[in-house]
C-alpha cells in the first residue's frame, strides 16, 4: 500500500511539472502547419538559425550563471544578496559577449540570413539579455516549487519565443521582420514580469549587500560552461553545414522535423525537471524505486514515439506541401530525445560522484564523432546524411554516459529490455528511409505489439496508478461540487 502510494504520488510530481511541456507542445504542434504555410522553407530555415546562433550567445551571456542559483538556492540564508549578485553578473556578462557580438556583426548576419544587416545584430543582442531575464523568472517559480505559476509563465514565453510572430507574416514574409516582432513580444512579456509579477525578486539586484556570492557564483557556473558549448556544437553544426552545401531550405526542412520530433519533449521535460532533484535527494532511500524508474520511462517513451511513428502520414499532411522533405528524417530525430532522455535515468552516476567533468568529455567525445560524420555525409546525402550523423553520435554519448553512470551508481538492474527497445526504436525509424507508406504502418504496428509484451508489466502497473490518480481528481471535483452547492 505504502509502495503504491509513493508511486502515485512520485508520478503526481512529474506530471505537475509537464503540463508546461505539454501546453508549450501542444501549442507549438498546433502552430507549424500554419508557419508553413506563412513562411517559405528559405525563410524558416533564416529564422531556425537566428534560434541556433542565439542559445549559443544566450548561453555564453549566462555563463553557468544560473546553473549556480540553482546549486546555492537552498543553502543560502539571504536570497538576496544570491539572486543579486546572479542577475548583476548575467547582466556584466552579457555586455561583454554583446560587445563581441557587434564586433563580428557582418559574420554573424551573413551567417544568419546570408547578408549584412545591423538591424539583424541590435535584434540579436536584445533577445540574449531578455531571453536570459525570462530564464531567471522561470528558475524563480521551478525552485519555489510553484506548478501554477510556472506553467503560466513557460506558455507565456512560448507563446511570445515560438509562436505569435509568426503571425507578422500576414502582413511581411521576410524572417527579418518577423524576428524584430518576436523579440518585442519577449521584450514585453519580460517588463511584465519585472514590474508586475516579480517586481520583488528582480528589484533585488538593485540593492547593494555589504556580503557577497560573487566568486563562490562564477568558481562552480563558469566550470559548466565548455560542456554546454561542446552541446550547442554538437546539436548544431549540422546545420551550417546543411546551409554550407545545400542552402537555407534544406535547413527550414531540418528545422521544422527537428520541431515536430521535439514533441517528445512533453515527457522529457517534465520528467527531467523533476528527476534530477529526486534523485539526487534519494539516491541511497529509494535505490529500488530509481531503477523501476528507468524501466517505466523506456516503456512510456517507446510507445509514445511508435504512436509518432505510426501516425506521421496525418502530421505530415497538416504541412505545407513544400516541407514534405522533413518527413524523411522526422523519426529518426525523435530517437534522440528519446537517446537524451534514458541517459537521465542511466548516467546518474556522474553527478552522484562529483566528477561532472565526465560530462563535458563525453560531449566534447561525441561532438568530434558528429562534426566528422557531418562532413563525410552531408555534402553527399544532405538530410539523411544529417539526421544519421545526429543520430549516431548521440548513440556514442549516451552509451559512454550509461558505461560510466553504473560505474559510480548501478541505477539500472538490467539493460537487456532498454537495448533491445532502443533497437527496435531505430529499426522502426529507419524504415522512411527505403519503404512505402503500407508496408511501414504494418511494420510499426507489429513493432509496437512487440514493445508492449516486453513492457507488459510496466503498463499494467501505469494503468493502476492513472486509474489511482484519475479517482483520485473525481474524488475531490465531486467534493468541490457538493461544496459548493
Amino acid at each position: 500500500m505504502k509502495s503504491d502510494t509513493n508511486s502515485i504520488s512520485f508520478f503526481k510530481n512529474v506530471l505537475s511539472f509537464s503540463y508546461a511541456s505539454l501546453i508549450t507542445a501542444a501549442i507549438g504542434f498546433v502552430i507549424i502547419p500554419f508557419a508553413t504555410r506563412l513562411f517559405s522553407p528559405s525563410e524558416m530555415g533564416k529564422i531556425n538559425l537566428f534560434s541556433t546562433v542565439a542559445s549559443l550567445f544566450s548561453m555564453l551571456a549566462i555563463a553557468g550563471i544560473d546553473q549556480s542559483y540553482v546549486r546555492y538556492h537552498a543553502e543560502v540564508s539571504d536570497h538576496g544578496i544570491l539572486v543579486g549578485d546572479c542577475i548583476r553578473l548575467s547582466i556584466i556578462s552579457w555586455a561583454f559577449v554583446s560587445s563581441i557580438v557587434f564586433l563580428f556583426r557582418e559574420y554573424i548576419a551573413k551567417l544568419i540570413i546570408g547578408e549584412s544587416s545591423l538591424t539583424l545584430i541590435i535584434i540579436l543582442i536584445l533577445y540574449i539579455l531578455f531571453t536570459n531575464i525570462q530564464r531567471f523568472s522561470s528558475l524563480d517559480y521551478r525552485l519555489k516549487q510553484d506548478a501554477w505559476n510556472y506553467t503560466l509563465h513557460s506558455v507565456l514565453h512560448a507563446l511570445a519565443n515560438n509562436v505569435l510572430f509568426f503571425f507578422i507574416a500576414y502582413w511581411n514574409r521576410t524572417a527579418l521582420f518577423a524576428l524584430g516582432m518576436r523579440v518585442f513580444l519577449v521584450i514585453l512579456l519580460s517588463v511584465i514580469y519585472i514590474f508586475f509579477f516579480q517586481k520583488s525578486f528582480f528589484s533585488q539586484a538593485l540593492h547593494r549587500y555589504k556580503a557577497s556570492e560573487k566568486s563562490k557564483i562564477l568558481k562552480f557556473g563558469l566550470p559548466l560552461l565548455p560542456a554546454s558549448i561542446f552541446y550547442w556544437i554538437n546539436g548544431s553544426v549540422s546545420k551550417f553545414i546543411l546551409a554550407r552545401y545545400w542552402g537555407f531550405d534544406i535547413v527550414g526542412f531540418f528545422g521544422i522535423a527537428l520541431t515536430l520530433s521535439s514533441v517528445v519533449g512533453i515527457i522529457q521535460t517534465g520528467f527531467n525537471t523533476f528527476w534530477a532533484p529526486y534523485a539526487m535527494k534519494y539516491y541511497e532511500s529509494e535505490s529500488v524505486r530509481i531503477q523501476k524508474v528507468h524501466h517505466y520511462i523506456v516503456c512510456i517513451l517507446s510507445i509514445f514515439v511508435i504512436c509518432l511513428m505510426l501516425f506521421q502520414d496525418i502530421i505530415f499532411l497538416l504541412l505545407d506541401v513544400s516541407y514534405q522533405a522533413s518527413q524523411q528524417i522526422f523519426p529518426l530525430l525523435i530517437i534522440t530525445h528519446v537517446l537524451y532522455t534514458i541517459s537521465e535515468t542511466t548516467g546518474l552516476g556522474i553527478p552522484l560522484s562529483g566528477k561532472t567533468y565526465f560530462q563535458a568529455i563525453l560531449v566534447f567525445l561525441s561532438m568530434i564523432v558528429n562534426i566528422l560524420l557531418c562532413v563525410i555525409l552531408i555534402p553527399r546525402f544532405g538530410l539523411i546524411g544529417c539526421a544519421i550523423s545526429v543520430v549516431f553520435s548521440d548513440i556514442i554519448m549516451v552509451s559512454l554516459r550509461t558505461i560510466l553512470g553504473q560505474k559510480y551508481y548501478k541505477s539500472v538492474d538490467s539493460f537487456k529490455c532498454t537495448i533491445f527497445t532502443v533497437v527496435l526504436l531505430l529499426f522502426t525509424a529507419s524504415l522512411n528511409l527505403f519503404l512505402p507508406m503500407f508496408p511501414r504502418i504494418v511494420i510499426t504496428i507489429l513493432i509496437l505489439l512487440v514493445i508492449t509484451l516486453v513492457y507488459l508489466h510496466e503498463i499494467e502497473r501505469l494503468i493502476l496508478i492513472i486509474s489511482s490518480l484519475l479517482r483520485e481528481y473525481l474524488f475531490k471535483l465531486s467534493g468541490k461540487r457538493k461544496d459548493d452547492s
